[in-house]
């Protein structure tokens, strides 16, 4: 397998480290309960500070042209839960 000029070794050795990477954050990653209450706070006001005009517009156009899928039921983040 050649990767841009590259050798095998080097595009394995790429390789394997990128799915190392993978791994580690899929599996092995920790949040303290504490960051995660931080960052829902601030995907929230991000959540209310974006109500404007240019977002309902955006909505709206994303209603019309992808009313099939969920990208309008969820724009852009998804739904806060109660």
């Amino acid at each position: 397998m050649e990767v841009d000029g590259g050798d095998d070794e080097q595009a394995y050795s790429h390789l394997h480290k990128a799915v190392g990477l993978l791994h580690q954050l899929g599996f092995h990653a920790s949040l303290s309960g504490t960051s995660i209450e931080n960052e829902k706070a601030v995907v929230l006001a991000e959540l209310r500070d974006g109500n404007t005009v240019d977002t309902r517009v955006a909505q709206l156009f994303y209603r019309q042209m992808f009313n099939e899928t969920l990208l309008p039921r969820r724009f852009p983040i998804g739904e806060p839960k109660p």
